[in-house]
């Protein structure tokens, strides 16, 4: 566990040792399932504002942080791009979590800190699997230890779920996954021969970054090669900070290969007794002919999954909230004030979605509403806005009229209403619209997204003002194409299927 806190500073069921220790009391004010920035965030609030709190995490604190490459570098809007915002304002305690940029060794040392500092009770290896609403409204979590081996209770008055994405996903392809990297914990173990990263999420850009920066380090020619689904670079451009550090990358290092509209085939053994993960690259479908297939084939050991995570649908339904489906996909559903339909129970952070709908009365559909755009962009800052909002909201409900601070300057969140609700399915699709962005966002909402990767990436940087990005784009995307297949090339093979 690369990044993460030694066992000394655990009890043996896994709750943080801290500075002063204090006895729980029978009924928190607030638990928070989820140990990452939002869970975080909430957590350091609830302390400030003198709730109980108790921060419970079914794998680590921070764990999205602890599982990036060493010395990467964490800005405040990493994720899918920024929208100018800026940190949610608090007391002492919330404002020290604010930064600018940080190495992931820094983020991990200091925010783990404040948990020991401040003496915010936290458990890791706990799992949130059940909730029920007592007779006299506390909720009785139900948190399985794995550390311990055993079933825990709190109950709360409250409880905040900042679980983020947090249903892994796996390959779904024949032969034998293990071996295969799901993150990247160094990339130096990815040089020395071809490597592959597949998805097309914030993870493998930051991935097959790394890994290009790795090799030229250590004077290996090959490549590492990117493979994802769709026709142009994958939507992760959207961040500034991370087009321009995939332009330099690109451009600089000279070695990264894109394979748009690939997919993961199989893995099998080869001749050399060595398992290899086969990319089909190419597919051609002729008339009266046998269907023609091109595969790379990579190495397992340098072949890392970066394929997300899914939400977690299934356990926000076990515990018996709304998920609507709509047009056959489910939706987050939360209120006004960011609760799900189980009162008292708030959904903050990446378990929400880049899009999810918001109402006035949950079992009023004409009341429900589209949330999508950058204001809700998911990254680490406005998982703190809204894991603040959610405990101010909790202290302002129990009396506290001056924990007011975010709930008074955050920004209103423009939605669109949900048309043509009807029983579980609505038909036709309600088209999303995003909530009105500040004139750079519109200016650049307005400029045509360039197909290729090398020009998306100048684009997204700031610099597509002129004709030529494109032009140089498409010739450096030609060129990469013609080095495929010279020095550093994966094997390459050619199949017919019917």
């Amino acid at each position: 566990m690369t990044g993460g806190a030694p066992d000394s500073e655990y009890t043996q069921f896994g709750t943080l040792k801290v500075a002063e220790p204090a006895a729980s009391p029978q009924i928190l004010d607030v638990l928070v399932a989820g140990g990452g920035p939002g869970g975080t965030a909430a957590a350091l609030r609830a302390r400030e504002l003198g709730l109980s709190t108790t921060v419970v995490d079914a794998d680590d604190l921070l764990t999205k942080i602890r599982d990036f490459h060493e010395g990467k570098d964490i800005e405040p809007d990493y994720g899918r791009g920024s929208d100018g915002k800026p940190f949610p304002p608090g007391g002492a305690l919330v404002t020290a979590l604010h930064f600018e940029k940080w190495k992931r060794e820094e983020m991990l040392t200091r925010w783990r800190g404040f948990y020991k500092d401040h003496s915010v009770t936290a458990r890791i290896g706990a799992e949130l699997t059940g909730l029920e609403r007592q007779a006299d409204g506390v909720w009785l979590a139900k948190v399985w230890s794995r550390r311990g081996g055993q079933e825990f209770e709190y109950r709360a008055r409250n409880v905040i779920l900042a679980l983020g994405g947090s249903v892994a996903r796996r390959f779904d392809i024949p032969g034998d996954l293990n071996g295969i990297n799901f993150r990247l914990d160094r990339a130096e173990n990815f040089v020395g021969g071809p490597a592959l990263v597949v998805g097309g999420g914030i993870s493998a850009a930051e991935a097959v970054i790394a890994i290009s920066n790795a090799k030229v380090k250590d004077s290996d020619r090959t490549a590492v090669y990117w493979s994802y689904h769709g026709e142009a670079l994958p939507r992760v451009a959207e961040s500034k900070a991370l087009g321009a550090a995939f332009y330099d990358a690109y451009v600089g290092n000279g070695n990264i290969r894109y394979l748009a509209r690939s997919d993961p085939a199989a893995i099998f053994a080869g001749p050399d007794d060595l398992d290899y993960l086969s990319v089909r690259v190419d597919r051609k479908i002729i008339e009266g002919r046998p269907i023609e297939s091109v595969h790379l084939e990579f190495s397992k050991e340098r072949v890392i999954a970066c394929i997300g995570a899914d939400l977690p649908f299934q356990l926000i339904e076990s515990l018996g909230a709304k998920v609507p489906m709509v047009n056959d996909k489910r939706w987050m559903l939360i209120n006004q004030e960011g609760e799900l339909s189980l009162p008292n129970v708030f959904l903050i952070g990446d378990a929400r979605g880049g899009k999810f709908l918001r109402c006035t009365d949950f079992n009023n559909q004409d009341t429900w509403e589209w949330i999508t755009g950058p204001a809700v962009n998911r990254n680490i800052k406005n998982a703190m806005w809204e894991a603040v909002l959610a405990v101010e909201t909790i202290a302002v409900r129990a009396g506290n009229a001056t924990a007011k601070v975010a709930l008074l300057a955050a920004p209103a969140l423009a939605g669109k209403r949900l048309e043509g609700a009807a029983g579980a399915a609505v038909a036709p699709a309600a088209k999303a619209t995003e909530a009105a962005p500040a004139p750079k966002a519109k200016e650049a909402a307005a400029k045509p997204k360039a197909a290729d990767p090398l020009a998306r990436a100048l684009q997204i940087a700031g610099y597509a003002g002129a004709g030529w990005v494109v032009a140089l784009g498409a010739a450096v995307s030609m060129a990469a194409v013609l080095l495929v297949f010279q020095y550093g090339q994966p094997r390459i093979f050619f199949s017919m299927a019917r």
